[in-house]
Protein backbone atom coordinates (compact mmCIF):
# COMPACT_ATOMS: atom_id res chain seq x y z
CA UNK A 1 0.00 0.00 0.00
CA UNK A 2 2.92 2.33 0.85
CA UNK A 3 4.40 1.53 -2.59
CA UNK A 4 1.30 2.53 -4.63
CA UNK A 5 0.67 6.07 -2.17
CA UNK A 6 4.37 6.78 -3.33
CA UNK A 7 4.12 6.16 -7.14
CA UNK A 8 0.72 8.19 -7.02
CA UNK A 9 2.32 10.72 -5.19
CA UNK A 10 5.88 10.66 -7.59
CA UNK A 11 3.14 10.83 -10.68
CA UNK A 12 1.20 13.56 -9.63
CA UNK A 13 4.04 15.85 -8.87
CA UNK A 14 5.77 15.16 -11.92
CA UNK A 15 2.65 15.78 -13.56
CA UNK A 16 2.20 18.84 -11.81
CA UNK A 17 5.85 19.82 -13.04
CA UNK A 18 5.85 18.94 -16.42
CA UNK A 19 2.94 21.21 -16.45
CA UNK A 20 4.11 23.98 -14.81
CA UNK A 21 6.92 23.85 -16.88
CA UNK A 22 5.15 23.86 -20.12
CA UNK A 23 4.54 27.69 -21.51
CA UNK A 24 0.57 27.96 -22.47
CA UNK A 25 0.37 29.90 -25.65
CA UNK A 26 -2.46 32.18 -26.89
CA UNK A 27 -3.19 31.33 -30.05
CA UNK A 28 -5.49 32.93 -32.50
CA UNK A 29 -9.40 31.76 -32.72
CA UNK A 30 -12.58 32.70 -33.43
CA UNK A 31 -16.22 33.22 -31.60
CA UNK A 32 -19.92 33.92 -32.83
CA UNK A 33 -21.04 36.90 -31.46
CA UNK A 34 -24.06 39.18 -32.20
CA UNK A 35 -24.53 36.59 -35.18
CA UNK A 36 -20.77 37.06 -36.53
CA UNK A 37 -17.05 35.34 -36.20
CA UNK A 38 -15.25 37.69 -34.12
CA UNK A 39 -11.82 37.40 -34.01
CA UNK A 40 -10.52 36.11 -30.42
CA UNK A 41 -7.15 35.34 -28.56
CA UNK A 42 -7.77 32.03 -27.41
CA UNK A 43 -6.37 29.21 -24.83
CA UNK A 44 -7.00 26.12 -23.05
CA UNK A 45 -5.96 25.83 -19.36
CA UNK A 46 -6.56 23.36 -16.93
CA UNK A 47 -8.95 25.09 -13.77
CA UNK A 48 -11.74 24.76 -14.09
CA UNK A 49 -14.39 27.80 -15.27
CA UNK A 50 -15.61 29.09 -11.54
CA UNK A 51 -12.00 29.56 -10.76
CA UNK A 52 -10.50 31.13 -13.80
CA UNK A 53 -13.32 33.36 -14.18
CA UNK A 54 -12.85 34.45 -10.79
CA UNK A 55 -9.32 34.41 -10.97
CA UNK A 56 -9.28 36.80 -14.26
CA UNK A 57 -11.85 39.41 -13.20
CA UNK A 58 -9.55 40.06 -9.74
CA UNK A 59 -6.44 40.35 -12.51
CA UNK A 60 -8.44 42.92 -14.72
CA UNK A 61 -10.09 45.00 -11.34
CA UNK A 62 -6.85 44.84 -9.44
CA UNK A 63 -4.28 45.77 -12.56
CA UNK A 64 -6.31 47.87 -14.96
CA UNK A 65 -8.73 48.97 -12.61
CA UNK A 66 -11.83 47.03 -15.25
CA UNK A 67 -14.85 45.40 -13.76
CA UNK A 68 -16.01 42.65 -15.24
CA UNK A 69 -20.32 41.65 -15.28
CA UNK A 70 -21.36 38.11 -15.42
CA UNK A 71 -19.35 36.75 -12.57
CA UNK A 72 -20.42 37.60 -9.10
CA UNK A 73 -22.85 37.54 -6.02
CA UNK A 74 -26.06 35.34 -8.04
CA UNK A 75 -23.96 35.31 -11.51
CA UNK A 76 -21.85 32.95 -13.47
CA UNK A 77 -22.38 33.94 -16.96
CA UNK A 78 -19.95 31.97 -19.97
CA UNK A 79 -19.66 35.46 -21.37
CA UNK A 80 -18.18 37.94 -19.21
CA UNK A 81 -17.89 41.42 -20.36
CA UNK A 82 -17.20 45.14 -19.73
CA UNK A 83 -18.24 47.87 -22.32
CA UNK A 84 -17.01 51.25 -22.84
CA UNK A 85 -14.00 51.18 -20.69
CA UNK A 86 -10.20 52.60 -20.32
CA UNK A 87 -8.04 50.28 -20.57
CA UNK A 88 -4.91 52.41 -21.73
CA UNK A 89 -2.49 49.83 -23.00
CA UNK A 90 -4.80 49.23 -25.53
CA UNK A 91 -6.29 52.27 -26.10
CA UNK A 92 -6.81 55.87 -24.64
CA UNK A 93 -10.15 55.63 -26.09
CA UNK A 94 -13.24 54.00 -24.44
CA UNK A 95 -13.52 49.75 -25.68
CA UNK A 96 -16.00 47.06 -25.20
CA UNK A 97 -13.88 44.09 -23.69
CA UNK A 98 -15.10 40.75 -23.78
CA UNK A 99 -14.03 36.90 -22.62
CA UNK A 100 -15.97 33.73 -23.05
CA UNK A 101 -14.88 30.93 -20.48
CA UNK A 102 -16.18 27.63 -20.76
CA UNK A 103 -15.29 24.23 -19.59
CA UNK A 104 -13.43 21.76 -21.85
CA UNK A 105 -11.56 18.71 -21.79
CA UNK A 106 -8.50 20.08 -20.40
CA UNK A 107 -10.34 22.43 -17.55
CA UNK A 108 -11.19 25.81 -19.54
CA UNK A 109 -11.11 27.50 -22.86
CA UNK A 110 -11.03 31.16 -22.23
CA UNK A 111 -10.95 33.62 -25.59
CA UNK A 112 -11.00 37.36 -24.80
CA UNK A 113 -11.93 39.63 -27.42
CA UNK A 114 -12.75 43.54 -27.90
CA UNK A 115 -13.94 46.44 -29.84
CA UNK A 116 -12.86 49.92 -30.51
CA UNK A 117 -16.51 50.63 -31.74
CA UNK A 118 -19.72 48.74 -32.50
CA UNK A 119 -18.16 46.72 -35.33
CA UNK A 120 -14.71 47.06 -34.94
CA UNK A 121 -12.92 44.64 -33.13
CA UNK A 122 -9.84 43.96 -32.48
CA UNK A 123 -8.49 41.62 -34.79
CA UNK A 124 -4.16 40.91 -35.65
CA UNK A 125 -4.54 41.96 -39.23
CA UNK A 126 -6.76 45.25 -38.88
CA UNK A 127 -5.49 46.56 -35.81
CA UNK A 128 -1.90 45.00 -35.18
CA UNK A 129 -1.41 47.50 -32.17
CA UNK A 130 -4.01 46.74 -30.24
CA UNK A 131 -4.35 43.00 -30.68
CA UNK A 132 -0.76 43.19 -29.59
CA UNK A 133 -1.53 44.64 -26.46
CA UNK A 134 -5.05 42.38 -25.82
CA UNK A 135 -2.75 39.55 -26.01
CA UNK A 136 -0.09 40.56 -23.68
CA UNK A 137 -2.78 41.61 -20.86
CA UNK A 138 -3.68 37.88 -21.44
CA UNK A 139 -0.20 36.33 -21.14
CA UNK A 140 0.39 38.42 -18.37
CA UNK A 141 -2.36 37.15 -16.88
CA UNK A 142 -1.09 33.88 -17.14
CA UNK A 143 2.09 34.70 -15.92
CA UNK A 144 0.87 35.94 -12.86
CA UNK A 145 -1.97 33.12 -12.15
CA UNK A 146 -0.66 29.75 -13.24
CA UNK A 147 2.44 29.74 -11.19
CA UNK A 148 0.08 30.83 -8.04
CA UNK A 149 -2.32 28.03 -9.35
CA UNK A 150 0.20 25.28 -9.52
CA UNK A 151 1.02 26.03 -6.29
CA UNK A 152 -1.66 25.44 -4.71
CA UNK A 153 -2.53 22.23 -6.74
CA UNK A 154 1.33 20.73 -5.58
CA UNK A 155 0.35 21.97 -2.09
CA UNK A 156 -2.91 20.41 -1.89
CA UNK A 157 -1.14 17.01 -3.68
CA UNK A 158 1.10 17.38 -0.85
CA UNK A 159 -1.03 17.71 1.70
CA UNK A 160 -3.51 14.65 0.44
CA UNK A 161 -0.18 12.50 -0.19
CA UNK A 162 0.24 12.86 3.69
CA UNK A 163 -3.14 12.32 4.79
CA UNK A 164 -3.59 9.29 3.19
CA UNK A 165 0.09 7.94 4.38
CA UNK A 166 -1.89 8.83 7.65
CA UNK A 167 -4.95 7.08 6.95
CA UNK A 168 -2.58 3.87 5.97
CA UNK A 169 -0.70 4.41 9.33
CA UNK A 170 -3.75 4.56 11.27
CA UNK A 171 -5.19 1.09 8.69
CA UNK A 172 -2.11 -1.19 9.81
CA UNK A 173 -2.20 -0.46 13.49
CA UNK A 174 -6.02 -1.36 13.38
CA UNK A 175 -4.99 -4.49 11.44
CA UNK A 176 -2.39 -5.19 14.28
CA UNK A 177 -4.76 -4.30 16.87
CA UNK A 178 -7.44 -6.67 15.48
CA UNK A 179 -4.42 -9.53 14.84
CA UNK A 180 -4.21 -8.84 18.44
CA UNK A 181 -7.61 -9.74 19.53
CA UNK A 182 -8.21 -12.89 16.83
CA UNK A 183 -5.32 -14.45 18.68
CA UNK A 184 -6.56 -13.48 21.65
CA UNK A 185 -9.83 -14.76 21.07
CA UNK A 186 -8.55 -18.02 19.81
CA UNK A 187 -6.32 -18.49 22.56
CA UNK A 188 -9.83 -17.94 25.04
CA UNK A 189 -11.75 -20.47 22.66
CA UNK A 190 -8.87 -23.01 22.94
CA UNK A 191 -9.28 -22.21 26.88
CA UNK A 192 -12.68 -22.54 27.06
CA UNK A 193 -12.24 -25.67 24.81
CA UNK A 194 -9.82 -27.16 27.24
CA UNK A 195 -12.32 -26.52 30.05
CA UNK A 196 -15.48 -28.33 28.67
CA UNK A 197 -12.90 -31.40 27.89
CA UNK A 198 -12.36 -31.31 31.31
CA UNK A 199 -15.33 -30.59 32.56
CA UNK A 200 -17.11 -33.52 30.42
CA UNK A 201 -14.24 -35.91 32.61
CA UNK A 202 -15.10 -34.32 35.73
CA UNK A 203 -18.99 -35.28 34.99
CA UNK A 204 -17.78 -39.29 34.15
CA UNK A 205 -16.21 -39.65 36.81
CA UNK A 206 -18.76 -37.72 39.37
CA UNK A 207 -21.60 -40.15 37.32
CA UNK A 208 -19.27 -43.22 37.95
CA UNK A 209 -18.77 -42.47 41.77
CA UNK A 210 -22.47 -41.56 41.70
CA UNK A 211 -23.25 -45.45 40.50
CA UNK A 212 -20.73 -47.12 42.95
CA UNK A 213 -21.90 -45.27 45.76
CA UNK A 214 -25.70 -46.41 44.74
CA UNK A 215 -24.43 -49.47 44.52
CA UNK A 216 -23.17 -49.56 47.79
CA UNK A 217 -26.05 -48.17 49.03
CA UNK A 218 -28.01 -50.85 47.84
CA UNK A 219 -26.13 -53.60 49.16
CA UNK A 220 -26.36 -51.84 52.83
CA UNK A 221 -29.54 -51.43 53.04
CA UNK A 222 -29.98 -55.09 51.52
CA UNK A 223 -28.13 -56.41 54.38
CA UNK A 224 -29.84 -54.49 57.12
CA UNK A 225 -33.29 -56.02 55.87
CA UNK A 226 -31.77 -59.72 56.63
CA UNK A 227 -30.06 -58.45 60.65
CA UNK A 228 -33.72 -57.18 61.17
CA UNK A 229 -35.50 -60.30 60.16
Amino acid sequence: MKIVLMSYFMLALIGIGSINAQTIVPENGTITYDKNLRPVILVSLDPKPDELKEAWRDYLNDTYDVKLKGIGFLQNKDLLSAEEVVIQKISPNKINFYTNIEENDLGSEMKVFASLGKNTFISQDKTQMEYNALQSIVENFLKTYLPVYYKEMLEDTTKNFENLTEDVADLNEEIVDDSEKIEKLKKEIEDLNDKIENDRETLEITKKTLSTTEKKLARIRAQSLIYNQ
